[in-house]
């Protein structure tokens, strides 16, 4: 379906630009646009069904800030991830206000996010990063996640504390669910060589 939408679009866009050798960069790049138009509109209809707008935007703004530098985990297929972050934004909107903040469990944060950084960012099969595009990575995963503690801990008794502890927490998610995927990749690899 979502095929047949990229096609129609590209060929009135086709129209007016000659089809080239630029015609299967343009039909991934219109499908991206239309998944992503999908897909946030999806989670604003979400976030106003639990009412909790402030608190998506807070948790949507720290997540995707930290999910930029450190990558991690990727469904196989979009109706996967339109699925699985769904389903995760609702439980979070729903439900996170009744995150119980204390010092184990910030403390404990802090231990998985230290694991994240040293594995981080997490290499996609598809896009395999050098040694300097990792090391540029890995330096601004640090100055956000310093930034996100930095800022749970100044604002430890304010609401939107907990919105960020939650993007924190599903970005550490996301590299350790990215990072144990990506290994069984390069073992399942091996075994077939």
């Amino acid at each position: 379906m979502l095929e047949c939408y990229t096609k129609k679009i590209l060929e009135n866009l086709l129209k007016v630009v000659p089809k080239d050798d630029y015609y299967e960069l343009c039909f991934y790049g219109i499908e991206c646009i239309i998944l992503k138009t999908v897909h946030y509109f999806s989670y604003f209809l979400i976030a106003c069904y639990c009412e909790e707008i402030l608190g998506f935007l807070i948790f949507l703004t720290f997540y995707a800030l930290i999910r930029n530098c450190v990558a991690g985990y990727h469904a196989n297929s979009p109706i996967d991830c339109y699925l699985i972050s769904c389903i995760s934004l609702f439980i979070i909107l729903k439900y996170g206000v009744y995150l119980s903040l204390n010092s184990v469990l910030i403390f404990s944060l802090i231990i998985m996010t230290c694991f994240c950084l040293q594995v981080c960012p997490v290499d996609n099969p598809n896009r395999v990063l050098s040694i300097v595009e990792k090391n540029s990575y890995r330096k601004k995963a640090t100055i956000r996640y310093g930034s996100s503690f930095t800022l749970i801990f100044i604002m430890w008794n304010s609401n939107i504390v907990v919105w960020i502890v939650w993007a924190v927490l599903m970005a550490d998610i996301m590299v350790i669910l990215g990072y144990l995927k990506y290994k069984l990749n390069v073992y399942k690899e091996d075994e077939e060589i």
